[in-house]
């Protein structure tokens, strides 16, 4: 194994902290990218190879999420005392190549192989990006940097449906795949070559040698913080909504709204640049500034907030009367769910203690990426489905009521969270957990 008890970097400058940011956030979007680009294709890729909702919503969530949980936990474990930049590089190399090879698949069995191959390299993605991006700003300045690297994810998402939208559009889908895999590999490249690794808690002035923890004492510590286990389980239960709207969303408009490929994934795409992207930015601001007027309990309270609006503008936008109203109320549902996700991710690495940063990172995306995005998306089909032969088309519109419930359950568990954030931020900067 790897040891990085001795980094090239000890305080990590203003400059060389925005070049992380600026790295990082890159490689969050194409993550989102590559896992995200299928869901444009569902309708082609469900006519090419005669399959049901239900088989789509197993490859497409379920074949991801099963590999990226398995392995994502562990190889989080291992970068709380690796190389994270190694361990970063490899997995976006390798999840690059497979979105490529999905673009090559002869067979729905062999589509649902390159998308756990994408799982797999996805596992590296998490714990260590999160775990390097605490190490190069201090925690005040956390909310903002946490809510660009999820800015990037959204950038990701938008890429995802223009380049699914037209290149699937003028050349088909399995050139998608093959273009959207492109970047990844020199970006690996360049993050080998440039980015060094920070100081474990240096910003937190805790070096990681205080505080070693094995696996079970890590998980001990995380369980015992009761915001971390309310919030990893409010993450699951918004995560259904926010993955359903990923996966379905296209194929609710294409069967709703009679949209092509093209027009959907330009109007996702203008509104996801619009609406989620700013919604991150605004977010990490607002919540800075509703912490520091209020305490720590509002790093979740405010995505609490975020999440109930979700909820209610989501069922607002299946049963809206005209396509521009439905417009208005998803552009409304993708700002809501930008708004919660960097004050989340930044209250995770604060009531974590350093030595398990990466570690608390994972098991949070991934539990919420296996309950919303690998069951959630199966839920809904298998609903969908059922509901086919009594509604048509509009069976995918009461299926997806079942994520729009779990946004607003997410609200309330993470608003319930903020009564502990404040004690565990406290236990875990001591090493009392």
């Amino acid at each position: 194994m790897m040891s990085d008890t001795t980094p090239t970097v000890s305080a990590p400058a203003d400059r060389q902290a925005r070049y992380a940011l600026i790295l990082l956030t890159t490689v969050y979007a194409l993550g989102y990218a590559d896992r995200n680009i299928i869901n444009l294709l569902l309708e082609p890729i469900k006519a090419e190879f005669q399959l049901s909702d239900l088989v789509l919503g197993m490859i497409t969530g379920l074949g991801f999420t099963a590999f990226q949980v398995v392995l994502g936990i562990p190889i989080a474990r291992w970068a709380d005392s690796a190389k994270r930049v190694y361990i970063l590089a490899g997995g976006l190399m390798m999840w690059s190549v497979m979105t490529g090879l999905s673009g090559l698949a002869a067979s729905a069995a062999l589509l649902a192989v390159t998308r756990m191959g994408v799982g797999v390299g996805e596992a590296c993605l998490t714990g260590p990006s999160h775990s390097l991006l605490s190490d190069f700003y201090a925690p005040e300045r956390r909310p903002r940097a946490f809510s660009i690297m999820a800015a990037g994810g959204e950038i990701g998402i938008i890429a995802a449906l223009l380049i699914g939208g037209w290149v699937s559009h003028a050349y088909g889908w399995r050139a998608a795949f093959v273009v959207a895999g492109m970047p990844g590999a020199l970006l690996s490249l360049l993050l080998v070559a440039t980015l060094k690794e920070p100081l474990r808690g240096g910003a937190d002035d805790k070096p990681a040698a205080q505080v070693k923890l094995s696996f079970a004492e890590a998980f001990g510590v995380l369980w015992r913080q009761k915001s971390f286990v309310l919030t990893v389980l409010a993450s699951m239960v918004m995560g259904l909504q926010f993955f359903a709207m990923q996966v379905w969303g296209p194929a609710f408009l294409k069967r709703i709204y009679h949209l092509n490929t093209a027009e959907i994934g330009s109007l996702m795409a203008i509104i996801r640049t619009v609406l989620a992207v700013s919604g991150a930015l605004l977010g990490g601001y607002l919540a800075s500034l509703m912490v520091a007027r209020r305490g720590p309990s509002w790093f979740t309270r405010f995505p609490a907030l975020a999440c109930l609006g979700a909820g209610l503008t989501m069922i607002a936008f299946l049963f809206s009367p005209s396509l521009p109203v439905a417009i208005v109320f998803l552009a409304l549902v993708n700002l809501a769910v930008g708004m919660q996700l960097g004050p989340v991710f930044s209250a995770v690495q604060m009531v974590a203690p350093v030595s398990c940063r990466g570690f608390a990172a994972a098991i949070f995306v991934s539990l919420t990426q296996l309950f919303g995005l690998g069951i959630g998306s199966v839920i809904v089909g298998g609903i969908s489905d059922l509901l086919t032969a009594q509604y048509g088309d509009e069976a995918l519109r009461y299926a997806l009521l079942v994520p729009a419930a779990g946004a607003i359950v997410g609200g309330a568990l993470y608003w319930i969270a903020g009564d502990f954030v404040a004690r565990d931020i406290d236990r875990a900067q001591h090493n009392r957990a």
